[in-house]
């Protein structure tokens, strides 16, 4: 009896704890993001002017208001929120242009001169530009090896083919260069010089295989080619006993 319960509940979290953690992650994005904006409107448009029936600001803090009008208060962030990200689409369109990028090359250049201010701007930055799309291209193929033992595997993104006095020196033939990262930080890892043959390239895509490594395992991509695979992996084995 007590074995049946346990079971269904369990069952009957797992199935709330999707939506559990949606609302939890739309709930923090208003709050962060749109926190701010609405106490800046409720503080200097809203009270000054009269639109709301509410106390003055020395009289009734915001989060005093907003834990009597629950309803405006989420409506409030929500359209904070949207203007937010407005504004950012907006910032992000005119970055591509000469006079967006003077102005985001004069604020990089001011923030990095800053002392300690720098060193946390820079950090961020590597981190970002390691998973933006120019970077991403770096990695030209989902990769699975043989490390860091035989019989056990690991992904990795194919960088290139190795050149220059490496290759010429090992006297192996192609080498390829691939980057094996970390888990769960990916902007970590270890750069491995293997020869072709010993490299399988996978169909998964760059952004699947670091929602792979990210989440360790749990958040496994799909397969479209999968049934194709298996098809052409029986047609080899009966190939293989006619010839026998």
């Amino acid at each position: 009896m007590l074995h049946s319960l346990r079971n269904s509940f369990l069952a009957g979290f797992l199935v709330l704890l999707p939506f559990a953690v949606t609302i939890a992650v739309v709930q923090l994005v208003l709050e962060k993001i749109g926190g701010g904006p609405s106490v800046l409107v409720h503080e200097y448009v809203l009270v000054p002017y009269g639109l709301l029936n509410a106390l003055p600001p020395t009289e009734q803090t915001f989060d005093e208001y907003m834990q009597s009008n629950v309803v405006f208060a989420y409506t409030l962030r929500f359209v904070s929120t949207v203007v937010i990200f407005g504004i950012i689409t907006v910032l992000g369109f005119f970055s591509r242009y000469f006079i967006g990028k003077f102005f985001v090359n004069l604020t990089d250049r001011i923030v990095g001169n800053v002392p300690l201010i720098n060193t946390i701007y820079n950090t961020a930055k590597q981190i970002v530009e390691t998973f933006s799309t120019q970077k991403r291209a770096v990695f030209q193929k989902v990769v699975l090896i043989e490390y860091p033992k035989r019989e056990s595997y690991a992904l990795g993104f194919l960088t290139g083919q190795a050149d220059g006095e490496i290759p010429a020196r090992m006297r192996s033939g192609t080498l390829l260069n691939i980057f094996v990262p970390t888990t769960p930080n990916p902007t970590s890892g270890f750069l491995l010089m293997l020869p072709e043959k010993d490299v399988t390239q996978l169909d998964m895509s760059v952004g699947e295989a670091m929602k792979l490594i990210i989440s360790g395992g749990a958040v496994i991509p799909d397969w479209e080619h999968k049934e194709a695979f298996l098809e052409a992996e029986k047609d080899q084995e009966k190939k293989g006993i006619e010839e026998k």
